[in-house]
């Protein structure tokens, strides 16, 4: 619970600087683990945290025309194996009731 609350922390420090495009990249720098972390089957607890701090590196941080940065798509592939899961499972990912 404590961890989660980091995160939600992290999260609100990360909104506040959501003007300083510099200062963001520093901090995706510093927050991919964490963000990598809340992926996991572990880490779900604090999904929506990390799922809200991918939306602000990915909307603050880059104009249009930018290129988002190869790490910010690593996100997106461990969504797809959370939601859809292995091709041989049917029932699909593991986090069906931690997303809405």
């Amino acid at each position: 619970m404590a961890a989660a609350g980091c995160v939600t922390a992290i999260r609100r420090v990360i909104e506040s600087c959501s003007k300083n495009k510099p200062l963001l990249i520093e901090l995706r720098m510093l927050c991919m683990p964490i963000i990598m972390h809340g992926m996991t089957a572990d880490g779900l607890d604090c999904i929506e945290d990390v799922l809200d701090m991918t939306a602000l590196f990915v909307y603050h941080e880059f104009e249009v025309g930018q290129i988002i940065p190869e790490e910010l798509w690593k996100i997106f592939q461990h969504l797809l194996y959370i939601v859809v899961g292995k091709e041989d499972d049917p029932d699909g990912g593991y986090a069906f009731e931690f997303l809405e």
